[in-house]
């Protein structure tokens, strides 16, 4: 097998494989001296040109099997094919005018929706994706569907740089009676000020952190402000300082007992 080349005599069998936006193809170029014979063929869109190049290579193969014994050369242009061709080991899945011909007939098979279709397993690559697409469709949901935590609105893969201070502040799971009455840390959910404990009551309303507070929005657009105050880095410095006072002197934002 050859990486392309200037053999321009005997038996050449050229592949190739091609992906567009509509589809994945795969073409067998066999070449003589005196006429050219193709076989060509289509794969989902979810199969990679690799996937498509080593399809294209089995073809050939196949082709090559079915012809009276005789020196022949196969052209390749691509250099992982050769490689996976050659070691036993791989888990990968299956002039020069037949270079240019197998390059036609591979985007012809992958534009032409109607054009028959070899049935080919999808690379790992796009199962991983697509379980990541579907963990995350039914966590969000289940979250959607809650009635708790709704100052997270999205699950999401991509690590997100945050501080303890932040993710205590925008799920509420922190030294607010809110979230402390819930788990008989706190005899109320109420803070010393009269109002309900939550973060948002404390950065924005409460009489004992007036030093802190951020202006509060209307209610309908409270998950704006949240995602605001999260991409404003002088609004995430003063929840940091907000926290550790808050830390400080837990027992201020407790109602006395009775």
């Amino acid at each position: 097998m050859d990486d392309g080349g200037n053999i321009n005599t005997g038996l050449r069998i050229y592949t190739d494989g091609s992906k567009t936006e509509k589809g994945v193809g795969a073409a067998v170029c066999i070449l003589t001296d005196v006429n050219i014979t193709h076989r060509s063929t289509r794969l989902s869109l979810r199969n990679t040109v690799f996937q498509a190049e080593i399809l294209a290579l089995l073809k050939e193969m196949e082709q090559a099997v079915a012809l009276p014994i005789q020196q022949l050369t196969i052209l390749l242009d691509n250099q992982a094919s050769i490689k996976s061709a050659a070691n036993p080991k791989s888990h990968n899945s299956i002039s020069n005018i037949g270079n240019e011909e197998s390059d036609r007939l591979t985007k012809e098979a992958a534009e032409r929706e109607n054009f028959p279709e070899t049935p080919l397993e999808f690379p790992k690559s796009f199962i991983k994706i697509l379980l990541s697409q579907k963990m995350l469709a039914t966590c969000q949901m289940a979250w959607d569907d809650g009635d708790t935590g709704r100052l997270i609105h999205k699950f999401s893969l991509q690590p997100i740089n945050c501080t303890c201070y932040e993710v205590l502040f925008f799920t509420g799971h922190g030294p607010f009676p809110s979230f402390l009455q819930r788990f008989n840390l706190a005899e109320t959910s109420f803070c010393s000020c009269g109002g309900i404990g939550t973060s948002f009551h404390n950065a924005t309303v409460s009489l004992l952190t007036t030093s802190y507070h951020m202006a509060p929005p209307r209610q309908q657009h409270q998950p704006v402000w949240f995602r605001s105050v999260a991409n404003n880095s002088p609004s995430r410095r003063k929840i940091h300082i907000f926290l550790h006072f808050l830390q400080r002197e837990t027992s201020l934002f407790h109602p006395y007992p009775n």
